[in-house]
Formats: C-alpha cells, structure tokens, sequence
C-alpha cells in the first residue's frame, strides 16, 4: 500500500517559508467517489477498511472546530497548521484527486482539484496554495443579454422615428 500527503499553504508568503496552514477541509477521491479514510491522529489517516466501513457511521468534518475522535470512519480530512496530513493504505497505480469542500477562515475556496498518484517507492506530496481576499463576482452573462436588446431597439425605434419626422416634415 502506498502513502500521500497534503499540504495546505498560503500562497502570499514565500516557497522558502511556506508552512502548512489549518482549518482547511478536504475529500480525497478514487474515481469520482469518496474514499472512506480512518482518522488515526490529526494529520494521519488511512484507508478504512470494508470490514470498518460495515460497522460504522461515517461522520465528517464541517468547519474548523468540528471534533472527531481518533478510529473514526471519515470521508475527508481537515488541515492542521504546521503539519503535512498524510493518507496511506492506497492503492498503487490509481489516480486520486484531491477536492476542498471548505476553504481555511479568510482564504479563498480552491477551484482546481488536484490529482495524484501514489508512488510504489516513495510518499508522493501534494501542495495546494490557498489565497486570502475577496472573490469577485463573475460578470457577463444571460443577465446583459436584456440590456443589449433594449438597447438595440431604442437605437432602431429613433431611427425610425427620425426617418418618419423627416418625411412629414418633408411633405
């Protein structure tokens, strides 16, 4: 079985000084579904097994202050400040994929999902930056549609209404 880790950092500082950053909440993926991890201490999990899963309730974590007890049955895992979260028990030659359901306090959610493949020889790592400030708005879209034919036929509309001033006047 192989082993991978998470590391969660702040992307305003630094790659010399980059430490892992808390509060931030993750599901691991096989395959489009979640794997059910055993949380064994804050930054260890391991991949549960099917005589586990038949016993027990799956609980997860929904913010930073959600308690779990150590032998859990769990489907994602939460960041500790200063610590990489390592995940082992998994399968070789399978492509995971790392998806954060809750960003940290004050940071940006991360919209791209990482996926990674567990080495036969060696941990394989996995960084996620994260960045604080506001998310924007999109823009555009079906709502500047309307505007845009208003718009159309106001210019139309005076068109034809200066064409049919003149031909009056005309007359």
């Amino acid at each position: 079985t192989q082993s991978i880790t998470l590391t969660k950092y702040d992307g305003a500082v630094t790659s010399s000084e980059r430490t892992p950053i808390a509060g931030a909440i993750f599901e691991l993926r096989k395959g489009g579904e979640a794997v059910k991890l055993v949380k064994v201490s804050d930054i260890e999990y391991r991949v549960a097994t099917p005589e586990e899963i038949a016993v027990a309730t799956v609980t997860a974590f929904t913010d930073e202050t959600t308690t779990m007890a150590n032998n859990s049955i769990t489907t994602n895992v939460r960041t500790v400040a200063g610590n990489d979260i390592i995940v082992k028990g998994l399968d070789g030659d399978v492509t995971y994929t790392w998806v954060e359901t809750k960003a940290p306090s004050g940071y940006n959610p991360t919209t791209e999902n990482k996926g990674v493949t567990p080495s036969k020889t060696s941990v394989v790592n996995t960084a996620i930056e994260n960045n604080k400030g506001s998310v924007l708005p999109s823009t555009g879209g079906i709502g500047t549609t309307i505007f845009y034919v208003i718009g159309v036929l106001l210019v139309v509309g005076s068109g034809v209404a200066f064409v049919t001033r003149r031909r009056v006047n005309a007359e």
